[in-house]
């Protein structure tokens, strides 16, 4: 009957309209292929509360946590079933946790599908010392964020000019569609960070990374949506012949032969490089074993995914300063004592940017959870609680940051709160988890603050700026707080 009634829309229907339809066939179909530990019975019963999940999880998470204080508990989602522990000592087992049995790899090819988006890119499911060399280039590149750091402004004010560069209203703002200026802002500068400056500074590669960017997320979400088997139909549908991918790729080879070549000529080059990015650094240090494509795809995954996280911190903590209007005249002054100029400027002296920015991140919570692992095997904590292999476990950040025994008044917006607690933006801890574990932090929280910090001073110093609206500007889609792209910032040339 389901065949009669798909070949009967088909033929009524045009081939954009058949392309939604069989998408939206397989996103229905995906929960039965799925199930896993709990059986097609349970798997059943979980539908309508999976799908849920899609728009309400971050409410479902709270209401959760209130029934169940610091105790595990489980929801669905339309393929797997997320755990959610709240407590210290679960946290601590996770960070001792082997990857061969709570995997963060194998939760990553899940959430990105990177054999589909970073062109056939097999990543295992667990990764130990082998990833590192990753993590050693975005460190390395982190070293030189000084040298970064005037760039980011660059780029800063280079977007910001174009942007505003339209008629003007009668009092002298301009409307800027802010959540996609501040996505392109955070586009260009990871490029500079992890491809190199050439590519930043090309208006083709930025427009192509766009549209790379947009397809394979787009793709990848629907693979999470989608029976396995589907996943390559899905990906021709969405990336066609991926050639935004081949292009953005092929730009990030040219820099690779460059660098290759910079080596032989001088080993120790990368040295006397200021802007050295995190590709070349993994250029020059890779295992012999990776083929120039491994590098690529390798660089692709530190650099195209970062770049949500990383413009939904920088879009919030910019719509909460225009919100909370009322500590505009405190930034500006702290602002005012240390700038002498944007080359030189060190935003870490700024003690009320950074309790700004913290609870910005606190009270948003843009990722309900972090700590994102993968079962590979039925793990087991201390406590006795297990989960089950297939499923997911998260540490419930939106918990903690919203626990009065850790911040009193959790509900109120304080930026105070943090200026004596010695907490940074990029700290990493049981009480602060936002970027992960101590041993598997994100390594490019580093760059995200400084971009954010920078960002700030730029706006603060040199726009007065309000929203047009101050409600509905984000919305939720699993665990995230998603900018509403339909926000818009008014501008003025102070």
């Amino acid at each position: 009957m389901l065949a009669i009634l798909t070949q009967e829309l088909f033929a009524q229907i045009s081939l954009k309209n058949t392309i939604s339809v069989i998408i939206a066939l397989l996103v229905l179909l995906a929960p039965l292929a799925q199930f896993g530990s709990h059986g097609l019975l349970g798997r059943v019963f979980d539908i309508p509360r999976g799908y849920r999940f899609l728009v309400s999880g971050r409410q479902m998470i709270r209401k959760a946590s209130a029934l169940h204080g610091i105790n595990a508990f489980s929801l669905p989602t339309p393929k797997a079933r997320i755990h959610f522990v709240s407590s210290k000592e679960h946290y601590r087992e996770l960070t001792k946790a082997h990857p061969t049995h709570l995997s963060l790899h194998s939760a990553i090819k899940q959430m990105l599908s990177p054999y589909l988006i970073f062109g056939g890119f097999h990543v295992p499911e667990a990764r130990t010392v082998e990833g590192m060399h990753v993590v050693r280039g975005i460190r390395s590149a982190t070293v030189r964020l000084s040298y970064f750091s005037p760039m980011f402004f660059k780029i800063i004010q280079q977007d910001i000019s174009k942007a505003t560069m339209s008629k003007k209203q009668d009092d002298g703002y301009v409307q800027v569609a802010f959540p996609k200026l501040i996505t392109n802002m955070i586009l260009r500068s990871l490029t500079l960070f992890v491809i190199g400056e050439e590519a930043m500074n090309s208006p083709t590669f930025i427009d192509e990374a766009w549209k790379y960017r947009n397809r394979a997320l787009f793709t990848a979400e629907l693979c999470r949506l989608t029976p396995n088997w589907s996943h390559k139909l899905i990906s021709y549908l969405v990336q066609g012949n991926e050639s935004h991918r081949k292009y953005c790729f092929g730009v990030a080879s040219t820099e690779v032969d460059k660098y290759i070549e910079e080596s032989l000529i001088s080993p120790d080059s990368v040295s006397k490089s200021r802007n050295a990015s995190a590709l070349e650094f993994m250029t020059r240090n890779h295992p012999p074993s990776w083929s120039r494509d491994r590098l690529i795809q390798e660089a692709a995954m530190a650099w195209m995914p970062s770049t949500v996280l990383a413009s939904g911190i920088a879009t919030n903590v910019i719509m909460d300063i225009f919100i909370h209007e009322e500590h505009i005249p405190a930034l500006r002054a702290e602002i005012a004592e240390h700038l002498v100029d944007y080359d030189t400027l060190n935003a870490d002296t700024m003690p009320f940017l950074e309790s700004f920015m913290i609870e910005s991140v606190r009270t948003h919570s843009y990722e309900s959870t972090s700590v994102h692992r993968a079962a590979l095997r039925n793990f087991t904590f201390s406590n006795g609680y297990t989960v089950p292999k297939g499923d997911w476990v998260e540490y419930n950040l939106q918990a903690t940051f919203n626990n009065p025994a850790l911040f009193p008044n959790p509900e109120v917006f304080d930026p105070y709160r943090h200026l004596n607690s010695g907490r940074k933006f990029r700290d990493v801890s049981v009480d602060w988890p936002m970027w992960g574990t101590p041993n598997l932090a994100c390594p490019g929280r580093f760059m995200v603050e400084r971009f954010v910090k920078n960002l700030v001073v730029y706006m603060l110093q040199e726009y007065d700026c309000k929203l047009l609206r101050k409600t509905k500007l984000n919305y939720g889609w699993r665990e995230s707080e998603v900018p509403n792209p339909a926000v818009r910032l008014l501008m003025k040339r102070r």
